[in-house]
């Protein structure tokens, strides 16, 4: 049974069309070359990304920061000298996640559960199932004996026999696999176990999930809208908050645009995006500084 209890689940649905943080500005799309950032570029972009860290809350009880935030701090190292680029706010940030540790045990003990039923399920079957897979061989062992004879006509009339055998096998299977069981198992697994809050200056583009709806916003926040994704595996919401200068093109998606008089460099627009287990997003929101990134974009 697959389960994707120790992998990162929750993936951001949020587009984020950015550059990498180690060149700004595509190779393939460069046309002049590139440059080495300046110590006062890279002191900038710093401390915006500390910034955005200090708006962020601590994990939860019985939850962890998966990844050192000191290790969230990704400062570019050369950029495109392109007259356009270098005018173009960077784009940098991180995605911080937490994992619930809390409960591990009990999360095992499902899966282990469904393994066990699955095998004592099997061992119930398993004399139908030899039985069926006997009587497949013996008719294969029948086609090929013909077949060596280079009687094709009479292996061929063996064909249907055949079929008959293999879906006789798979239904005898089917009593025993349930997806939906297996479905369910993953999705408590998996409730609850990882949230992620992805925080980027100067996205390019972002585009919000199916049947987002607008929820009440920070104060002097661009845009503030909520989504809930829905899968065999896992219920997760996704929140998205927008600070700074934004444009709404006629799609519905939002473009990162240029604050007046702020370098390149500067926090020029912000997206901060909340992902997890509703009820987690919920009580997660009110512990986020969202006035923190309301002024770095000031």
């Amino acid at each position: 049974m697959k389960t994707g209890l120790f992998h990162t689940r929750i993936a951001s649905l949020v587009t984020l069309l950015a550059v990498a943080p180690t060149a700004l500005g595509d190779s393939t799309s460069c046309q002049t070359d590139f440059r080495d950032t300046t110590p006062a570029e890279r002191s900038q972009v710093t401390a915006v990304l500390k910034t955005m860290q200090s708006a962020l809350p601590p994990a939860p009880e019985g939850w962890i920061i998966v990844v050192d935030p000191a290790n969230e701090i990704s400062v570019p190292g050369r950029t495109c000298m392109d007259k356009d680029t270098e005018k173009t706010p960077w784009n940098y940030g991180f995605t911080r996640t937490y994992k619930q540790v809390e409960g591990v045990e009990a999360r095992g003990k499902l899966i282990e559960d469904r393994v066990a039923s699955h095998q004592s399920a099997m061992e119930r079957v398993k004399p139908r199932l030899d039985a069926a897979q006997a009587k497949y061989q013996k008719i294969t062992d029948q086609i090929n004996a013909l077949i060596q004879k280079k009687d094709y006509a009479g292996a061929e009339k063996l064909a249907p026999q055949l079929r008959a055998a293999e879906k006789e096998y798979e239904a005898i299977l089917n009593e025993v696999n349930d997806p939906a069981a297996a479905a369910a198992t993953d999705k408590e697994v998996n409730r609850d176990f990882e949230m992620s809050i992805s925080v980027y200056a100067n996205p390019r583009l972002v585009s919000v999930g199916e049947g987002a709806k607008a929820i009440v916003p920070p104060a002097r926040a661009k845009s503030a809208q909520r989504w809930h994704v829905e899968s065999e595996q896992e219920s997760v919401d996704h929140a998205l908050y927008l600070f700074g200068a934004w444009t709404a093109d006629a799609s519905g998606k939002w473009r990162g645009g240029i604050r007046a008089g702020a370098p390149p460099v500067a926090a020029h627009a912000i997206s901060v995006l909340v992902s997890g287990d509703p009820a987690r997003v919920t009580s997660t929101i009110p512990t986020i500084k969202f006035p923190t990134f309301e002024a770095a974009v000031r």
